[in-house]
């Protein structure tokens, strides 16, 4: 699977160019969960293009009413969790299925 360059988001031009023309839908927790992955993604420093804060703020209006900063944490909290002993995830059919695709 080819790595992403280190200044692309999360989204990809044409996703952005979907969710933008009404092309994907989504349910308001999938609105939600994807503005707060990006969300996280900008705490790092990265400035997105006015493409991708249109669909950005897009996106805030249609999940309006969900608390995204709760679902924000939820998400810093997963990534920075220590991994439980004696618990191993095998990603290989998921890795298997993205080389695919």
């Amino acid at each position: 699977m080819a790595k992403k360059e280190a200044d692309e988001g999360i989204l990809s031009s044409e996703g952005i160019r979907k969710l933008l023309s009404g092309g994907e839908a989504f349910s308001d927790a999938e609105r939600a969960l994807l503005v707060a992955l990006i969300g996280v993604e900008l705490e790092t420093g990265r400035e997105p293009s006015e493409e991708e804060r249109a669909a950005l703020e897009a996106l805030m209006e249609q999940a309006e009413g969900i608390d995204v900063d709760a679902i924000t944490e939820a998400v810093k909290k997963a990534v920075r969790a220590e991994a439980e002993k004696g618990r191993k995830a095998d990603w290989s059919k998921v890795e298997d299925r993205l080389e695919e695709s």
